[in-house]
């Protein structure tokens, strides 16, 4: 009985000794979020505008203090307990239901538990409440993928682990599990699924794990309707368990599981809201086939619809009113609605390849980051739109890599294919033909199809409206894609040790010529645009400027340095309550512009002369400005990419002033920095003098990563960056480097 009781608590030991990896890496990913999310003042991600389909639906509601949705995170809510805890609210609005409410719900118990035991008010909710169980899931999820490697060696299993925890513990992920969107569902249920599916591939089966497997499939597929073409894929692999045993029941199980997932992905189809399905296709066309478009009535007639319509072309459903044409009224609805379908706007696109590859890039550019740029993740203790920088390492390094550059994503892809490819001709030629083998290859083409149908549908299902946040999915299936094919190559590279040689040298020369490269310096023959100029001096230093265009008359400067940090206007002549409190963001009458062409430009006149030119300057406005507009009719568009800075721009509400020192506004810089491949990043934030046109408040401004955002006017650490027009220089002196720029001699 002694060696027996001895033999048992040896391989109990041995088992504990097996799993204690994949357990240490579960709880460092629990411990890293939650600190990430609630080390000093919590975080997570504020409303966009849809709340009201989730939270509200499920009873929970705002409390009145909640003031800036937008642009600030709140983590308190109030719940309605005379409803049930798995009631959904389907009164007004728009009726929306979703499998995912789920979690919801059972945070509602989570957070009546937490408030027993911490003497709250009961209808108190905590957004945190619900954090908590994508964080517990979501640890479990990671703990039984690295189950799944037990059997390597140390060094692999320690590689795999801290690129999982760099990769999916970064705070663009887990920032949504503070948040009421469907996306934190879509992540933890596809980790999850991923989970339990090398989980049943180590059993060789499981009764259990297949109807877990199937729940799971059925919640991902309807936690967001783009997941309902993933969901089918996962069913199908599904199926295919059955050839790793013959037990009967677990056959019967599966079947079952598989009936029941098709009927629940149909009903979640025949289910999806009309008006939602409306205001997408209105998006698809008028925000998508129709942006920028040259031949916007021949693309209605395409479509099957009235060219007529090519008047609302560029606007999207939420604008609220100002529509050329009445979107509202029956004959609108009745001639535009029925006549476009997803299948016919995806026909459209595949008949003209450019076109779908110029949507396809500008899809790419919109997956710069993880979590929206225009979602805050502070509440009111801190500045209105206020980002998190806690733990982003990965979130810097997919910039780093151009993971948002088009042509980088299909080498990915490519190489992706090749690997299936690869293998699946290692499968058929030179293995024993098993099944888990196969199903991993179904695995990994399901991580293809699912970023590859998260890169299309966003852009072609609802045109360009929210859509840094509709291609979370792309970005969280690309991620995935990227780490199983480095995990490849270095697992290839290791059978074969040449490839480490090789790879060595290749880095090797890669970073000398970058070295190299970074040592030449153009010189300028004459002052041109790309070249360095001094002229004039601030606070006793002199300035330098680059060139940023020439037309031989005169010179347009912007400075090589933020000069000086600052407000953009402290909203203390405003009459306006928001603009009293924020500052405003009117240029026209701004304390930075007062700034710049008084105190900054006199220390520029006194060594320089008066040879600044008047520049007449397009300063656009923002919807409480709507009266003092000399030209447009509607807001200027936002987007956070440079490239895209002036995004209908000629439509946008805008007047004229005429300035002899101004900051640049976005088509600015699009136009003479961004087109010219310039630099426009700086070593800080700095303000450009475009208003986020929703609001007063608010300006918008580059960050340090180069890409645009927005901030209230009244916020004093921002980088003041002029620029301003002179002459053309009679004689001059330099090479116009940044080491050896210009100096002007005389001026004509």
């Amino acid at each position: 009985m002694e060696l027996k009781a001895f033999i048992e608590k040896t391989q109990i030991t041995e088992k504990i000794k097996e799993k204690s990896f994949s357990l240490i890496t579960g709880i460092a990913v629990f411990i890293i979020i939650m600190l990430v999310l609630y080390q000093g003042d919590n975080i997570g991600l504020s409303d966009n505008g849809d709340y009201p389909r989730f939270a509200y639906r499920n009873y929970i509601m705002p409390l009145e203090k909640s003031e800036h949705p937008f642009y600030y995170y709140y983590d308190k809510y109030e719940m309605n307990l005379e409803k049930g805890i798995f009631e959904v609210n389907m009164d007004g609005g728009n009726p929306y239901n979703s499998p995912h409410f789920i979690f919801l719900q059972l945070s509602k118990i989570v957070s009546i538990i937490n408030n027993y035991f911490a003497q709250n008010l009961m209808n108190e909710y905590f957004v945190s409440s619900l954090a908590i169980i994508y964080i517990l899931i979501y640890s479990v999820s990671i703990a039984l993928i690295m189950d799944s490697i037990k059997n390597r060696s140390l060094l692999q299993k320690l590689s795999i682990g801290a690129l999982m925890l760099i990769v999916l513990c970064d705070q663009g992920y887990t920032l949504y599990f503070n948040s009421f969107y469907g996306e934190a569902a879509q992540m933890v249920l596809s980790l999850f699924l991923l989970g339990v599916l090398l989980k049943i591939l180590e059993k060789k089966g499981g009764r259990v794990w297949i109807i877990i497997y199937y729940l799971a499939v059925i919640i991902l597929s309807g936690s967001k309707f783009t997941n309902i073409p993933i969901g089918i894929l996962f069913g199908i692999i599904g199926l295919m368990f059955m050839g790793l045993t013959k037990d009967r029941l677990f056959w019967i199980l599966n079947i079952g599981g598989f009936i029941t997932t098709c009927f629940a992905v149909w009903m979640m189809i025949n289910s999806i809201p009309v008006w939602m399905d409306d205001v997408t296709n209105y998006q698809a066309v008028f925000f998508g086939v129709l942006r920028n478009s040259d031949t916007p009535e021949a693309d209605l007639e395409a479509l099957g619809v009235d060219k007529k319509y090519a008047a609302i072309a560029d606007t999207h459903g939420y604008l609220g009113g100002g529509y050329p044409i009445n979107i509202y009224d029956e004959e609108f609805k009745n001639n535009f609605y029925p006549n476009v379908s997803k299948f016919k706007l995806l026909k459209f696109y595949i008949e003209r390849p450019e076109r779908f590859w110029e949507k396809l890039e500008i899809s790419a550019k919109n997956s710069t980051y993880i979590s929206p740029p225009y979602l805050a993740n502070y509440g009111p203790q801190k500045d209105r739109m206020e980002f998190a920088h806690r733990f982003e390492l990965w979130s810097k390094l997919r910039m780093m890599l151009k993971f948002d550059n088009l042509s980088v994503i299909i080498m990915y892809f490519v190489a992706a294919g090749l690997i299936l490819i690869i293998e699946m001709i290692r499968w058929f030629f030179y293995r024993e033909k098993r099944m888990d083998v196969f199903i991993i290859l179904l695995l990994w083409l399901t991580i293809i199809a699912g970023s590859g149908i998260n890169l299309v549908i966003p852009v072609i299902g609802n045109g360009e409206a929210d859509l840094a946040k509709h291609m979370f999915g792309f970005i969280h299936y690309f991620d995935m894609l990227a780490i199983g094919i480095w995990a490849w190559v270095g697992n290839e590279i290791r059978k074969n040790p040449i490839y480490i040689k090789v790879c060595i040298v290749v880095i090797a020369l890669v970073l000398i010529f970058t070295f190299l490269t970074g040592l030449i310096q153009n010189k300028y023959l004459k002052p041109d645009t790309g070249a360095y100029i001094k002229y004039g001096s601030f606070e006793g230093q002199e300035l330098v400027w680059q060139i940023i265009d020439n037309n031989n008359n005169e010179l347009l400067l912007l400075s090589a340095n933020i000069i000086s940090k600052g407000q953009y206007d402290t909203g203390f002549k405003a009459e306006d309550e928001e603009r009293k409190e924020f500052g405003s963001n009117l240029w026209e009458g701004s304390d930075i512009r007062r700034w710049l062409n008084g105190p900054f430009l006199d220390e520029i006149v006194e060594k320089e002369g008066d040879n600044q030119v008047f520049s007449e300057i397009t300063s656009y406005l923002s919807i409480k400005d709507k009266s003092r507009s000399e030209k447009g009719r509607r807001p200027l568009y936002w987007t956070y990419v440079p490239e895209a800075v002036d995004w209908e721009s000629e439509e946008a509400l805008q007047k004229i002033n005429y300035d002899r020192v101004f900051l640049l506004e976005g088509s600015e810089l699009k136009k003479y920095v961004v087109n010219n491949n310039l630099e426009h990043r700086r070593e800080d934030d700095y303000w450009l003098r475009t208003p986020m046109t929703s609001n007063g408040s608010m300006v918008r401004y580059v960050a340090e990563d180069g890409n645009i955002f927005h901030k209230d006017a009244k916020v004093k650490d921002m980088g003041i960056l002029p620029a301003m027009r002179i002459e053309y220089p009679k004689e001059y002196i330099g090479e116009g480097t940044i080491k050896e720029p210009f100096e002007i001699i005389s001026i004509r």
